[in-house]
């Protein structure tokens, strides 16, 4: 007698479940292939899904419980029931190879007789699983009929269903074939997984990472060490891969390259524009390292007129330096792309090209400026897909974004380092640079992994130090806290490059002191980013510049009032002029509501009291310090009209 019939005539479904402790409700289970499922049905001998579909016999049933094959499920049920089955024909059942083909012997339902069957059309020879917390990736070699062979991988949803393998193969060859049943792939999957292969640790990005106290830069094909060697210990899976780099196939610079280049690398602006911009470039290298030491890193901003040589900056010099080719279109970006980049690699920037605020539409306004926000924070973004689940982004990337404006929002301000290019400054002598370096593209490339590797050197203490001794040193600039940060990490790239000419004995290529380098990127964001101010400006604050442009009416929206150094905003009246002022001219400003701008406006530095004031007649307003005022504002229009001077 057949086995399976055997076992079906000696067993039920029921006595399985209660072997198992598995429960039931209204004659149903949980099934057995997707926990979301709550609608498997029991019969005597089978199974079936009304959701997922998917059915099966007793043996079917163990084995996918138990996660093992068709003849191992067949040995268990026999020793767990005590069934004292003839096992001896067992031999001729299951899986086997021929041709570099994968077959299936099985019992016919019809005939005393056994049958066999192809499954598919090649083999699969495995050589390693990535494994990280809640996912895998398997890599292997398929081998097809007609002695050709393939690279592939595959996840575990490719397995869950004949049709999700059939899709992963056929994107390797549209040749390759499954014949089976998903029944018979769980027993295909099982017979796979016999072999032997090398179990390695998987990561969810691209980068540095600290693997067992040793920095490594992790990739899908390789990790290196700080010595550029292999270790054969981390990938990355393909899922996460993101941005697209060379780096790690880039020769070490030597010390005549790095000579030659070094001068020019400083030489192609005015020193306000290339140490923050070169700064930022090669604290790229130790952003990993800086978030392990819990400090925030900011966005890179170049911004400018055409022809003022930002993109050039780009193309010729941040580009090669990462080995990359691809920047975005910051009109096609698109919230799954955008979050996907930006948790790719924890090193090599992701460029956003064409940042126009005037030309792009709302929507991509909003998320550039969330993300923004989001990545400065260090925060995981989760994202709904179409099947329900949930995925998380956790934003690690550098951020360049590159266009004809920068961003004015207060929240973004303080995030960001921000370089204004003009044609005044791009200069003969500086395009001529530029050419230069265009020259040497691969020397910067072969400069940018060298830079990686010292990165993956460097000793978290001594970086403390470093740090805290640049941090005091921007303290008599009296910047905001965020500031301060900020440019306090870019200029310890410009450390790390130094210590690199210092370990070749190579002389300071920039000719100037830490001090003198500080002092240049404090003016340098001090003028772009705060307006020659020691503030960035709030939400608060943009609005009264808007207020100021509107022309309000003195003696009816605003009034002086203690001998002018004292103004008083009759808000009520002119606060919905405001709201449709920004929206006829599209300005792109961060609107507050009417009482969360009263809200906000109380908390400012200038704020004194909400007390009447006589206008046409006797009304309650909000009175503001005018000296203060000024010191965060740029009023033009909204300014005493007496003759009394005003004595600061």
């Amino acid at each position: 007698m057949k086995i399976s019939k055997n076992i079906e005539e000696k067993i039920t479904m029921e006595m399985v479940l209660n072997k198992y402790n598995i429960s039931t409700k209204d004659g149903n289970i949980e099934c057995i292939y997707n926990s979301d499922h709550k609608n498997m049905k029991i019969n005597k001998n089978y199974f079936s899904c009304t959701d997922c579909k998917k059915s099966g016999n007793i043996i079917t049933f163990v084995s996918k419980i138990k996660n093992i094959g068709f003849e191992d499920s067949i040995r268990k049920i026999n020793e767990d029931f005590n069934l004292n089955l003839d096992l001896t024909e067992l031999t001729k059942l299951g899986i086997f190879e021929y041709n570099n083909s994968y077959l299936i012997r099985r019992e016919d339902n019809k005939k005393e007789s056994y049958i066999t069957k192809p499954l598919t059309n090649f083999i699969i020879e495995m050589k390693s699983e990535l494994k990280i917390s809640d996912n895998s990736e398997t890599h292997a070699i398929i081998k097809t009929n007609d002695n050709k062979k393939f690279k592939i991988y595959f996840t575990p949803k490719n397995l869950t269903s004949k049709n999700n393998f059939k899709a992963s193969i056929k994107q390797f060859h549209s040749n390759l074939s499954f014949y089976g049943s998903d029944n018979e792939l769980e027993f295909l999957i099982n017979y796979i997984y016999k072999q032997k292969y090398d179990i390695i640790d998987g990561a969810k990005h691209e980068g540095i990472i600290k693997n067992n106290e040793q920095y490594l830069y992790v990739s899908e094909k390789s990790d290196l060490n700080k010595n550029n060697e292999k270790e054969n210990k981390m990938l990355t899976l393909k899922a996460y891969k993101g941005i697209e780099t060379t780096l790690l196939d880039k020769d070490i610079i030597s010390d005549d390259e790095l000579n030659s280049i070094l001068n020019s690398l400083f030489e192609w602006n005015i020193d306000k524009k290339v140490l923050p911009t070169i700064g930022f470039v090669f604290s790229c290298f130790i952003k990993s390292h800086l978030s392990e030491l819990k400090y925030k890193f900011p966005h890179l901003i170049l911004n400018g007129e055409r022809g003022g040589g930002k993109s050039c900056v780009c193309e010729d010099i941040i580009n090669e330096i990462f080995s990359v080719t691809v920047a975005t279109n910051a009109s096609n970006i698109s919230p799954f792309s955008f979050n996907k980049y930006l948790s790719s690699n924890n090193c090599v920037p992701f460029i956003l090209e064409e940042y126009k605020p005037y030309s792009l539409n709302e929507s991509i306004l909003k998320l550039i400026s969330n993300t923004m926000r989001s990545l400065y924070d260090g925060f995981v973004v989760r994202k709904g897909r179409q099947d329900l689940s949930v995925h998380e982004y956790k934003l690690i990337a550098p951020l360049i974004v590159v266009g004809e404006a920068s961003i004015n929002e207060p929240a973004i301000k303080e995030r960001i380092i921000d370089i204004l290019f003009t044609k005044t400054t791009h200069t003969k002598q500086g395009k001529y640079v530029m050419d230069s370096l265009k020259k040497q593209s691969k020397v910067l490339q072969k400069l940018g992994k060298t830079m990686l590797l010292e990165s993956l050197s460097i000793n978290l203490d001594d970086l403390q130090k470093e740090y805290d001794i640049t941090y005091e040193k921007y303290e008599k600039y009296d910047l905001p806290s965020r500031v301060h940060n900020n440019i306090t990490c870019i200029t310890l790239g410009i450390v790390q490059l130094l210590k690199l000419c210092k370990k070749r004995n190579i002389k300071n290529p920039i000719n100037k002191s830490l001090d003198e380098i500080i002092k240049i990127i404090a003016e340098s964001q001090i003028e772009y980013l705060l307006d020659d101010g020691n503030n960035t400006k709030t939400a608060i604050d943009n609005t009264i510049d808007i207020l100021d442009r509107m022309i309000l009416l003195e003696n009816s929206d605003y009034k002086f009032i203690n001998n002018n150094t004292e103004l008083a905003l009759n808000i009520n009246n002119f606060y919905d002029r405001y709201t449709k002022y920004i929206k006829d001219h599209g300005i792109k400003t961060e609107h507050l509501e009417l009482k969360e701008f009263i809200k906000q406006l109380k908390q400012s530095k200038y704020y004194i009291t909400y007390k009447p004031v006589k206008f046409d007649k006797a009304k309650k307003s909000h009175v503001l310090n005018y000296k203060i005022l000024l010191e965060f504002t740029d009023l033009n229009n909204i300014v005493p009209s007496s003759n009394i001077e005003i004595d600061f």
